[in-house]
């Protein structure tokens, strides 16, 4: 009796591999080559964009003789602060449940290691601004 081989990848690839049969063409939509690769794609746009906002700085310049002025960036500290909303908490248990429910998002074991460092920093931003937003909500209770 003789031995049943598995097939190889490239038997694999060969059983499906795009070829045209008793003289039929290929359709074009199918071929691998016809589409542009996607991420190629997401490149071109983010170049297009870059060229866009480098000209738009450009013409700012132009017509007014100044530098285009441009939004200062925001620091982590001030991120974390607007996506954690404090301002609007008005007990001790939100906080708690805000608390829970930014680190099932940002704890640095949840995501991948090389996102750590930057988690870790995230996670000690909010616990800072939520314990301060803690001591402001007791001062209020418990004025000395």
């Amino acid at each position: 009796m003789r031995a049943i081989r598995q097939p190889s990848f490239a038997d694999v690839l060969e059983d499906v591999a795009l070829t045209p049969e008793d003289g039929a063409e290929i359709d074009s939509a199918l071929a691998p080559a016809a589409q542009p690769d996607w991420l190629f794609q997401i490149f071109a746009a983010a170049a297009e964009a870059a060229v866009a906002a480098q000209s738009s700085a450009a013409a700012y310049r132009e017509a007014t003789g100044e530098a285009q002025p441009s939004l200062a960036p925001l620091d982590e500290e001030e991120r974390v602060a607007m996506e954690l909303d404090l301002a609007n908490t008005a007990s001790l248990d939100d906080l708690a449940r805000i608390r829970r429910d930014f680190a099932r998002r940002n704890h640095p074991d949840m995501l991948h290691p090389g996102l750590s460092e930057q988690a870790t920093a995230r996670m000690k931003i909010a616990n800072m601004l939520i314990d301060q937003r803690a001591r402001e909500l007791k001062a209020r209770r418990h004025p000395t």
